[in-house]
Formats: structure tokens, C-alpha cells, sequence
């Protein structure tokens, strides 16, 4: 049980670390590719194709799903297709929220050997604790 309980954890975090990465890598490109072209209003609006991205099917699927994105990046109908935006008063957010700082991937494999060097800590430790606790009672 105490097994269990330690790998979901440690799963739970490296779960979570997958999801932060793919938000910084999918959506947030997006957002920094707006801001790189200054798209901040629906005068100045992209298409997703001239903004270089990669993961078109993606970033359609997170435009359509990702509420924290929608939030951000608005949407202008044009006759050429759909225009995306970032208004100027989301900027600032837009940037705090899916900033690039160092390399995402690097970060996401620390997390992955840190979590899985705490279960074996932990599943160490924890047999130890409870021996010495059962002794003192």
C-alpha cells in the first residue's frame, strides 16, 4: 500500500511536469509568436500560418479548448480565414504566463530523475522511520 501510495506521488509530479512542458512548448509558442509578430490588436492580427508555428492541428485544438488561451489570444474573422490577437492589455499577462525561461525539456528531465530519486529515498526511509517508531513503542 505505502508503495502504491509513494509511486502515485512521485507519478503525480511527473504527470504535472508533462503538462507544464507541453503548455510552455504548444500554446505558449503561440503566444510568443503573436507577441514576437506584436500582434496586439484585431488591425494587426495573424493568421497561424504566417507565424512559422509548428503543431497546427494542436494549437487549433488548444485554441478551441484551452480556456486559459482563449482568455488571451482573441480571434478576428476575416476573408482570408481567422486572425489571432493578443490585445494590448492581455501583453503583459500574456508574457508572465508562457514565458520561456532556459530549456523546458531540461527542466522536465531533472523533475523526471529528482522524482523518481525521492520514491526510492522514500521507500527507503519510510521502513526505517516505522521501525524505529515501532521499537520506541
Amino acid at each position: 500500500m505505502l508503495t502504491f501510495l509513494v509511486y502515485g506521488i512521485c507519478g503525480g509530479i511527473v504527470l504535472a511536469s508533462l503538462y507544464l512542458f507541453y503548455q510552455k512548448s504548444v500554446p505558449g509558442s503561440l503566444v510568443r509568436a503573436l507577441l514576437k509578430a506584436e500582434a496586439l490588436s484585431p488591425e494587426t492580427a495573424k493568421p497561424l500560418d504566417d507565424l512559422g508555428l509548428r503543431f497546427l492541428e494542436l494549437l487549433s485544438f488548444e485554441l478551441h479548448h484551452n480556456l486559459a488561451l482563449r482568455k488571451l489570444v482573441h480571434l478576428k474573422e476575416s476573408e482570408e480565414g481567422p486572425l489571432y490577437y493578443i490585445p494590448e492589455e492581455l501583453k503583459y499577462r500574456a508574457e508572465l504566463q508562457f514565458e520561456k525561461k532556459g530549456s523546458e525539456i531540461l527542466r522536465l528531465i531533472l523533475t523526471v530523475l529528482l522524482s523518481a530519486a525521492l520514491a526510492v529515498l522514500l521507500l527507503k526511509a519510510i521502513p526505517f522511520a516505522l521501525s524505529i517508531i515501532d521499537s520506541v513503542l
